[in-house]
């Protein structure tokens, strides 16, 4: 899996890196509040990227747009990202908002986290086990789970 794309351009034709994330960057609080947005503004049915970046405050084109969508499709509750004209809850997204007031929160926020092939692993891997220090664990994710070292800290946060 390519943690790291290399663009070239620019007048003098300088390398730049974008780091591609194999995890979401937002935690489920935040994605969360984008998916009980969605739900609010639109009875959890497809709505217009751009309305829903103004129904939770955000400019459509903004990184932090972009990244909290990312987000919500690597956890598995949304389909769609900054090009999409509509972004959609998943079957899932829809089980995971309307029944998060219930006694299966805690189940559906377990699912959710474990969306992700990196968290998966990692869950699974330290599954019934103490999870170790971080610098143990972050050694686990870049040598096993081939997690760009420069995002290994990162992710495990």
């Amino acid at each position: 899996m390519a943690n790291i794309i290399e663009l070239r351009g620019g007048s003098n034709n300088r390398k730049r890196v974008r780091n591609v994330r194999p995890y979401p960057l937002n935690g489920l609080e935040e994605v969360r509040s984008l998916v009980q947005a969605m739900y609010e503004a639109n009875s959890g049915l497809p709505i217009n990227r751009i309305m829903l970046a103004e129904a939770i405050g955000v400019a459509p084109s903004s990184s932090a747009y972009t990244t909290l969508l990312n987000s919500c499709s690597k956890f598995g509750l949304t389909n769609g990202n900054y090009r999409s004209s509509k972004i959609e809850l998943t079957e899932f997204g829809s089980e995971f908002i309307q029944n998060m007031a219930t006694s299966n929160s805690r189940l559906l926020l377990k699912q959710a986290a474990s969306k992700p092939e990196v968290f998966k692993q990692f869950y699974s891997y330290y599954e019934n086990k103490k999870i170790p220090s971080d610098d143990i664990a972050e050694e686990y994710i870049k040598s096993d789970l081939k997690v760009n070292s420069k995002l290994s800290t990162e992710c495990l946060s």
